[in-house]
């Protein structure tokens, strides 16, 4: 289970910007749940992949997967990449890192195939061998053999192995202040439109990290960050948006935070009920609704602020029941409050209603 654990993690970094598996594998690939369905793919496309063509056995690979028909696609991308197909080997890959028609889930030999895949230059393939070898998921974790492999994904062009690489590195360089080889690749990472990247960059602008603290630099990467439809880094734009001396846009700032709390960013939640109600914004009733969802969810401030607006009626209608409750869960969380009978009240199991 813990290998399993582990691969499953891998695959949810690549995921991230998309599968392991081709791009023609992809769109082919049926819902979740879907059964097999033994539909037959064109007469003339068997007979070429039976007579050895490579592209025909991995079309045919693609078909039998659209149909739900596993085995036999994995029988068939197995063909084609043993005769040299970098997709298929990425696809068959994928489909043993699942454990998708095949006997058992084989993460070894699905690192193996990546690893061959990003040999022959298909986009991903090292950096899906270096995150199985970095967790572990073939047996025992390979840090080097990881970093070797991201390296040689990122050098190849790879934007999310620019950006994997540069995090990897990022957490032993901040120890010997020597930030250049990390700041590099998030760069490189950036300019080739990885969001995540271009969200680093703008908090290392914010603090001076490894760069000149540079808040015009840091909006304009939160910007790009938030363009690509980032979702944290809609909230840090919003953030630096309302910071800006003598010229804070507001209107925006919410525009932001409203698309972040629609989106389940539980501070974006707190952050927008606190703007509508600090800048006299209009309310629909909506930041209340946020603001609950956030403290539901768990957060300590929200819990806070929610106690403090059943308490005083503003943002809320006065409810001295649930002020108790949310300020005495704010205290059971541990977030600073003042008030004693938040603490003494305890954390209720359930709020009132």
């Amino acid at each position: 289970m813990r290998f399993q654990a582990a691969a499953q993690v891998a695959l949810a970094v690549a995921m991230m910007v998309g599968g392991p598996m081709s791009t023609a594998a992809q769109a082919a690939a049926p819902a979740a749940g879907a059964t097999e369905n033994p539909g037959a793919p064109t007469s003339a496309l068997q007979a070429a992949a039976v007579a050895g063509d490579r592209q025909a056995q991995y079309e045919l690979a693609t078909q039998l997967l659209h149909r739900g028909v596993y085995r036999k696609a994995a029988g068939w991308f197995r063909i084609a990449a043993e005769k040299g197909d970098a997709r298929a080997m990425n696809d068959l890959a994928a489909m043993l890192l699942d454990g998708l028609g095949v006997d058992a889930r084989d993460p070894a030999q699905a690192q193996t195939l990546f690893a061959r895949a990003g040999d022959a230059g298909y986009p991903g393939g090292h950096r899906m061998a270096a995150e199985i070898a970095l967790s572990g998921a073939a047996g025992t974790a390979d840090r080097e053999l990881g970093l070797r492999l991201m390296r040689q994904a990122a050098q190849a062009g790879d934007a999310l192995a620019q950006f994997r690489l540069s995090s990897l590195l990022g957490a032993a360089a901040r120890r010997s202040q020597d930030m250049d080889e990390p700041v590099a690749w998030l760069r490189r990472a950036a300019q080739g439109g990885q969001a995540m990247a271009a969200d680093q960059l703008g908090l290392l602008s914010v603090t001076g990290l490894g760069v000149p603290q540079d808040l015009a630099a840091a909006r304009q990467w939160f910007e790009q960050a938030a363009a690509a439809g980032w979702v944290p880094a809609k909230v840090r734009l919003a953030q630096l948006l309302l910071q800006a001396p003598g010229s804070a846009d507001i209107a925006r700032a919410r525009g932001l935070l409203e698309q972040a709390a629609a989106a389940g960013h539980i501070d974006a939640r707190l952050q927008l009920f606190e703007l509508i109600h600090a800048k006299g914004q209009p309310d629909d009733g909506q930041a209340l609704a946020w603001l609950r969802a956030a403290a539901e969810e768990g957060h300590p401030r929200a819990a806070q602020v929610l106690g403090e607006a059943y308490r005083t009626g503003r943002g809320a209608p006065v409810d001295p029941a649930l002020a108790q409750f949310w300020r005495a869960r704010a205290a059971a969380s541990g977030e600073p409050t003042t008030f004693q009978a938040a603490i003494a009240a305890g954390a209720a199991p359930a709020a009132p209603r």
